[in-house]
């Protein structure tokens, strides 16, 4: 929207600037087509961001003659009449956009007011090599992943012996940020998630620059509504490179957490025999996973949950805009009721003393008095126990 709010700033000049006044609002264009090729690198070529492009560079080609004025510090001529004509047409063009933009605006939402924590950190790597994190933008090779991090901001205390975190994998279809919602209400519950996405031009699921980070997810989303059967195809093979990526997220996120590590796998749209194999390498540290696909209510496996943070496309799987939360909150409750259902849990004696220490955090003595008070309780409960069992 800044981007669209400076072009028009740079549109209006014509209707309101002299001759005799020189044109420094011309300048505007430019850096909207500079902010424009940075919105399109990071975001990649989504309709949004393609049309967002081609008006500021259409905008930029027209005022190149201001420009030159203005760099030698040259007085307004005049405006022609082809010239006022062209940007009466760029000003609807920008207000169309806005209206577009308006209608299919993402929900908004923040981590801390979910009551959880977002970090992110650049991978580096391949599938054919391995990936790794990237401390420095410069050092370490090309990026080529996000690792995101989702964590409560306040831990509370467990029921269970251990917590295991939640890994992901995104798809060419369904980045991150279109599964945010679900993991920061994961994360809201006590638990952390650990999201990444990678993006490796040479995985062979494309040829040529479709298979580029910036053009895959546009071209294999006009796949999946355009033709099935060669979506089939593509995801076939992207399947065998996410098996190879939730590996390579495994190993990561041990070395991050330590080797002790539980891991609780999350994946959407992946098969049976898929799951599998990705925790071949770490079963000692699994404890089980969840498939998003097997929630009745989730409409867009692949895809995240759109009716948040792609409205657009939401709508052609025939949603509406969910402002309140539903769907992901009701996935993150299925993934976590699964998740804990494998999980050991602590004795009543452990949860007590744990109670006792959240209440006297600066008195370690009332709490080992305590501990050994319930452990003789618990002693003669067993002994009184074992006596009426005899008889």
């Amino acid at each position: 929207m800044l981007v669209v709010m400076m072009l028009l700033a740079s549109l209006l000049r014509v209707f309101f600037i002299s001759h005799s006044k020189i044109d420094f609002l011309a300048f505007l264009s430019p850096v909207a087509l500079l902010i424009s090729l940075v919105i399109f690198y990071i975001w990649g070529a989504e309709f949004s961001t393609i049309i967002l492009l081609c008006i500021s560079a259409f905008v930029t080609f027209t005022n190149i003659r201001s420009l030159i004025r203005l760099n030698s510090r040259l007085f307004v001529d005049h405006y022609n009449l082809p010239f006022i004509g062209g940007t009466v047409i760029q000003i609807v063009l920008c207000i169309i956009f806005i209206f577009f933009s308006v209608k299919y605006h993402p929900v908004r939402y923040s981590a801390a007011e979910c009551g959880a924590g977002v970090s992110r950190q650049m991978l580096s790597g391949s599938i054919k090599d391995g990936f790794a994190l990237k401390d420095e933008l410069f050092n370490g090779g090309m990026q080529s992943g996000t690792l995101y991090r989702y964590y409560p901001l306040e831990k509370k205390r467990s029921e269970f012996k251990y917590e295991p975190v939640f890994l992901f994998v995104s798809s060419s279809t369904g980045p991150v940020v279109n599964y945010e919602p679900y993991f920061l209400m994961i994360a809201q519950r006590g638990y952390t998630v650990y999201a990444a996405d990678f993006f490796d031009s040479e995985d062979g699921v494309l040829e040529g620059f479709r298979n580029n980070r910036i053009f895959k997810k546009q071209y294999m989303t006009k796949v999946y509504f355009s033709d099935q059967e060669e979506y089939t195809k593509l995801r076939r093979k992207e399947l065998e490179n996410l098996v190879t990526e939730y590996r390579e997220l495994a190993e990561i996120v041990l070395n991050l957490e330590g080797a002790d590590a539980k891991l609780y796998f999350v994946t959407d749209g992946i098969g049976y025999d898929e799951i599998q194999k990705i925790f071949e390498n770490t079963a000692e540290n699994t404890t089980g996973f969840f498939s998003l696909n097997t929630i009745n209510e989730y409409k867009t496996p692949g895809f995240g949950f759109i009716e948040m943070n792609d409205i657009y496309h939401a709508r052609k799987f025939g949603l509406d805009r969910d402002t309140m939360f539903f769907i992901p909150r009701y996935a993150a409750g299925k993934t976590i009721e699964s998740a804990e259902k494998l999980l050991p849990r602590k004795s009543e004696l452990t949860v007590e003393v744990e109670k006792l220490e959240e209440l006297c955090p600066k008195s370690p003595e009332i709490v080992k008095t305590y501990e050994e008070s319930l452990k003789e309780i618990d002693r003669y409960k067993t002994e009184e126990k074992n006596e009426s069992s005899r008889n």
